[in-house]
């Protein structure tokens, strides 16, 4: 008869069953909103507040910008920089500080500017607009063309004025002298004959020039005092006086005379009056 062998009991290992997920029926946060733009509140704080959001207004620029950047991606700088790309283009002009146009660019002209006279001031801001043309198309940074006008305007101005001390100094120089050989009131007197002679000789011309270089006075007074005088100046200012009175009063008579109303209108007695006085003159 066989001996029956007993097994061991074999433990019951309970099985965990996993429970289901609630199921909610609250809809997803899109990121996108209807109209395009980003829903920022879909996003974590730390991503919804990001800056990137100020920058892509909406799902098509996001797309176009990330278009754009991605031409960049692994390109040498080199490659970069040469490239015929118009965005590659704008972005130099961009981190560079090249302006859109040439009126983009600002001259600061200083105080003293206003002191040169109008036509030098007028050629210098033609110099500046010409030059700002060139920086322009030879993509010349706004900051760095502008601190070149600066201080060429300060040099241009400074040497003006050296410029204009020094003719001062030389008129002063020579006024002095001029007064050593004109002595006391001579030097006025010889100063108005020499204006009256240019006018006598047909030589108004040399009156400003002999304003601004006494020397010049010197050396005309001297040579027309030879071949004019005060008595035959006199005598042609009377001649002229007297011809333009005649003027005058012809010009009147053919007033008179082609008058339409009666004599006794007051328009008519005061070209009479006026006609009179001018009579009394010669």
């Amino acid at each position: 008869m066989s001996e029956s062998v007993e097994q061991p009991a074999v433990e019951q290992t309970p099985v965990a069953t996993e429970e289901a997920a609630p199921v909610t029926t609250e809809a997803t946060k899109s990121y996108v909103n209807e109209d395009g733009t980003f829903n920022r509140d879909a996003f974590p704080d730390d991503l919804g507040k990001h800056s990137s959001f100020d920058k892509w207004g909406n799902i098509e620029e996001y797309i176009k910008g990330s278009i754009n950047q991605s031409k960049f991606v692994g390109q040498k700088a080199e490659e970069w920089w040469n490239s015929d790309d118009p965005d590659v283009g704008a972005k130099k002009a961009q981190i560079l500080g090249i302006p859109d146009t040439a009126d983009d660019y600002e001259v600061a002209y200083p105080e003293a500017f206003s002191g040169l006279p109008e036509t030098n001031q007028d050629a210098i801001k033609a110099y500046f607009e010409d030059s700002a043309k060139w920086a322009h198309e030879n993509g010349v940074p706004k900051e760095l063309y502008e601190k070149f006008a600066a201080r060429d305007l300060e040099r241009a101005t400074s040497v003006y004025n050296e410029q204009l001390q020094a003719q001062e100094d030389a008129f002063a120089d020579a006024t002095d002298a001029l007064k050593q050989v004109w002595r006391g009131d001579q030097y006025e007197e010889n100063v108005e004959k020499s204006d009256n002679m240019a006018k006598f000789l047909g030589m108004e011309i040399l009156i400003p020039i002999m304003e601004a270089n006494p020397e010049v006075r010197k050396a005309f007074f001297d040579g027309a005092s030879k071949i004019t005088s005060d008595d035959t100046i006199i005598e042609a200012k009377q001649k002229e006086s007297f011809a333009t009175l005649n003027e005058q009063l012809d010009d009147i008579d053919d007033k008179m005379l082609a008058y339409d109303g009666p004599t006794t209108d007051r328009a008519y007695q005061r070209m009479l009056d006026k006609k009179m006085a001018m009579l009394a003159k010669l």
